[in-house]
This record gives structure tokens, C-alpha cells and sequence, in this order.
């Protein structure tokens, strides 16, 4: 799961380096006090994307709309029309997604912390069963009946490269790793077929 955590360490770091930034240009600029930013907090929403919010490109940052959310009785609901958000990682955020938002400090413009995705996954390994019989020829094959091994899970089928050839029975149990090297998920596990 190392993974995932680096990439949070790295957003939450990335994150403090902005503010610390933006203080220290605004510090310079006499707009504010040491004071005024100890008592400074982030404003954080729950957003659902209106469209694909796009990855940043280089220094700058991926934007699109998302509308805010409220939670009054267990369900998220609209709370606005929507609002334009930015996006810092170098991968887009589908359409419907819900995400975190947190208020920039000077611009007052929202920035989107990314969910865990196909290229950043929350969890690094399954078990799960094929879906469908699988030969030695394809060269991917769909995994179902997820059961995270590590991590939080949330996928509920994955498409997954068969790097060795194998092959397996439909429903055949089988376990899967994330290689973040080539950005894919791989077998490390079949059961042989019967």
C-alpha cells in the first residue's frame, strides 16, 4: 500500500508548500500577519464533477465544474449551481465523481483532492474470481467478486493483463497486484483450469 500513501503524503506536502508559498509572498506584499495566519482554516466541501475536471499539464493546473454537495439526512444532495474547481494531479477526474475540495488561501478558488483511481489505487491487491473462462491467448481478461487484500477496496471488476500466458475457468479464484511501473494490473494468481 505504499502506493497510495505516497501519493496522499505527496498531495498533503504539495499542499503545504502552496500555502507556505502564498504566506510568504503575502507577507511580502504586507497583506497579512503572522496572527492573521495562525488563524487561518481551510475551507473543505464535498463536490460531485459536472464534466471531466482534466489533469494538470505541467505548472498548470486541470480544471472543470463540479456542483457542492450537502449531507442534511445521510444523502448527498446539490447545495449551489456549479462551480469552477482546479486539479493538481497529473490524472483527469471522471464525470460524477465525488470528490473533496479545499478553498486556495488568496484566490479563493477550489482545488480538488483526487480520489484514489486506476493509475493511484486505494487498495494494491485483490481476490476475485474470473469472469469467464480465460485462454492463454487474451492478452487481458476481467476480474470480478473483488475482495481487497490491502487497503480500502471499491473496485468491483477490473480489467487485468495476462503477463503470462495463463489460463484459467470461468469463476476460476485468482488473485491480482497493481504494477505501478507499467500502470496496470497484473495476475499472480490463477487457479488451473480442471
Amino acid at each position: 500500500m505504499e502506493q497510495p500513501l505516497k501519493a496522499s503524503r505527496e498531495t498533503a506536502e504539495m499542499l503545504r508548500r502552496m500555502i507556505r508559498e502564498e504566506m510568504s509572498r503575502a507577507k511580502q506584499r504586507g497583506r497579512v500577519t503572522r496572527e492573521h495566519a495562525d488563524n487561518f482554516a481551510l475551507a473543505t466541501i464535498v463536490v460531485k464533477t459536472t464534466g471531466t475536471i482534466t489533469a494538470r499539464s505541467g505548472t498548470t493546473a486541470g480544471s472543470g465544474t463540479a456542483t457542492p454537495q450537502e449531507l442534511p439526512d445521510g444523502t448527498l444532495a446539490d447545495t449551489a449551481s456549479a462551480i469552477t474547481v482546479y486539479n493538481l494531479a497529473e490524472t483527469s477526474i471522471p464525470q460524477d465523481s465525488y470528490v473533496l475540495a479545499i478553498q486556495e488561501l488568496w484566490s479563493g478558488r477550489y482545488v480538488v483532492i483526487p480520489p484514489p483511481s486506476a493509475t493511484n489505487p486505494a487498495t494494491t491487491r485483490y481476490r476475485g474470481q474470473l469472469q469467464g473462462a480465460m485462454t492463454s491467448a487474451n492478452s487481458t481478461h476481467t476480474v470480478d467478486n473483488l475482495i481487497p487484500l490491502d487497503g480500502v477496496g471499491g473496485d468491483t471488476s477490473l480489467t487485468v493483463a495476462n503477463i503470462h500466458g495463463w489460463e484459467g475457468d470461468d469463476n476460476a479464484a485468482c488473485r491480482i497486484e497493481w504494477n505501478a511501473d507499467d500502470e496496470q494490473w497484473e495476475f499472480y494468481q490463477v487457479t488451473c483450469p480442471s
